[in-house]
């Protein structure tokens, strides 16, 4: 088991003798004679834990990204009638990872998604495993995957992927960040992520 500190947004962290120490601003006058200077709000949370970072990481997760409520009235309106919550914008994700089992995989994290450089059309994806396991994961799009690879970071392809039902399954390493290179059919098969 363990504790987490989870914050939204603070970048110093330190623990010296079983303490834990946040820092919440920085005012050095070199580079930026203003920097970090003025009103700060900050949000701190501690979470005890149990075995695994996966639960940690989805908090942190909420944390930085709290659901929002918008009203549906007219502005200037004195009561709201109805409320809708959203979390994401877009109706459709242009890449889904799910481990072996089809279960969103709470260790792995997309950090980049983006059209090649070289206007092949083909996708970049670049993520990462941030929990210290071995993981087993499926990478999807709205389009059924032709073929991938894993490649560095000029996007060339270096090493081939197992693509199989339009999906590329691979194992990510414990901390390991992965480059993929994907090229996708032209046609739509009609899967829903």
């Amino acid at each position: 088991f363990g504790v987490a500190i989870l914050n939204n947004g603070r970048y110093g962290h330190g623990v010296f003798d079983g303490a834990v120490r946040v820092s919440l601003a920085r005012a050095a006058n070199y580079p930026d004679p203003n920097a970090d200077r003025g009103h700060h709000e900050v949000t701190l949370a501690i979470r005890p834990h149990g075995t695994g970072l996966g639960d940690v990481r989805a908090a942190a997760a909420r944390l930085n990204a709290p659901v929002r409520f918008i009203a549906s009235g007219a502005v200037g309106e004195s009561s709201v009638t109805s409320q809708v919550v959203t979390s994401s914008v877009g109706t459709s994700p242009v890449v889904t990872v799910t481990g072996s089992d089809g279960q969103p995989s709470t260790g792995v994290g997309i950090d980049a998604v983006k059209l090649a450089d070289d206007d092949s059309g083909d996708l970049i994806v670049r993520l990462h495993e941030a929990c210290g396991n071995r993981v087993r994961i499926c990478v999807a799009t709205p389009h059924r995957i032709a073929e991938a690879w894993r490649c560095n970071l000029l996007e060339e392809p270096e090493t081939a992927e197992e693509v199989g039902d339009g999906i590329v399954a691979l194992t990510l390493a414990p901390f390991r960040i992965v480059t993929l290179r994907l090229r996708r059919s032209a046609t739509d098969d009609g899967r829903t992520l």
